[in-house]
């Protein structure tokens, strides 16, 4: 296993690391139900967010002159679960992973990337951070997939509607620019953006509600559903052109996952892609 591991290193231009501190971060606190009295990665997990968080930003603020806002949202795509869990899947880190279960979870992979990034920073410091995750964008292309998604950000697409839903989905497009609704945001914030923007005092708030849980941890799955109320009665009274949309009074979305904060996301973005309503993956 240490042969192995300091040959996995050395793919980073990693030499001479501690392989007990490596091993603590490739540790899940799952394996402790087998009895063993080991440390497990949580610790080094909180170090890692904090290094990858700086990272990321100082290389944001640096290559662009993009504003805050922008900056925040678009360091959310580079370290979101999502974005570490398909990194781990990259780097060929599995077989090294200490856990218990069938599977490893995408929360899971994202905590040990980030126990890895804790791990690499005690024992070589903030600039060897910062060349791995380097090296990592540049082998894997990662970077540039996550720039190109962010601007093009747009996830619907006119391709094989019928010719009244072609008509839905430009009426829409242009109600979303009228309204000057923020698409550069999750789909949680734009629907909520949206019941804003329709109801104005009168705020009918998004309703997550959770559908079912099953499974024991770490493979536990949660589902959830998202209602929200729809309002074009203004647009409409206003232009008779947007009538096509009067019969949209209701949108509803469902979504699973291994924690509840992403079932209600994957429900938001279900509810919102019935709607054409673009919005940036977390």
């Amino acid at each position: 296993m240490d042969e192995a591991l300091n040959g996995w290193l050395k793919t980073f231009n990693i030499i001479d690391f501690d392989l007990k501190k490596l091993k603590i971060a490739f540790t899940h606190s799952s394996i402790k139900a087998l009895g063993q009295d080991v440390e497990d990665y949580e610790r080094l997990e909180f170090l890692g967010d904090a290094v990858l968080d700086l990272i990321v930003s100082e290389r944001l603020f640096l290559s662009s002159k993009l504003d805050e806002g922008t900056m925040t949202t678009l360091r959310s795509h580079f370290v979101k679960t999502k974005s570490l869990s398909e990194i781990f899947d990259l780097i060929d880190i599995k077989p090294f992973i200490k856990y218990v279960g069938t599977e490893l979870q995408a929360s899971m992979k994202e905590d040990i990337i980030e126990a890895f990034f804790g791990a690499l920073f005690l024992e070589k410091g903030y600039k060897k951070c910062q060349d791995v995750w380097d090296l990592i964008m540049e082998r894997t292309g990662f970077e540039q997939k996550i720039m190109d998604k962010f601007f093009r950000a747009d996830n619907t697409t006119k391709n094989n509607l019928s010719a009244q839903e072609q008509i839905k989905f430009q009426k829409l497009k242009e109600y979303y620019s009228i309204i000057q609704l923020n698409t550069k945001q999750n789909a949680i914030s734009i629907l909520q953006d949206l019941s804003h923007n329709q109801w104005k005092g009168d705020f009918f708030r998004p309703e997550y509600i959770k559908v079912n849980e099953s499974g024991q941890p770490p493979n536990k799955i949660f589902e959830y559903k998202v209602e929200v109320e729809l309002n074009f009665k203004t647009i409409i009274s206003s232009d008779n052109s947007f009538e096509i949309l009067k019969d949209l009074k209701t949108v509803e979305g469902s979504g699973k996952s291994s924690g509840v904060k992403s079932a209600k996301m994957k429900a938001a973005q279900d509810a919102c892609d019935k709607i054409f309503l673009s919005y940036l993956e977390i």
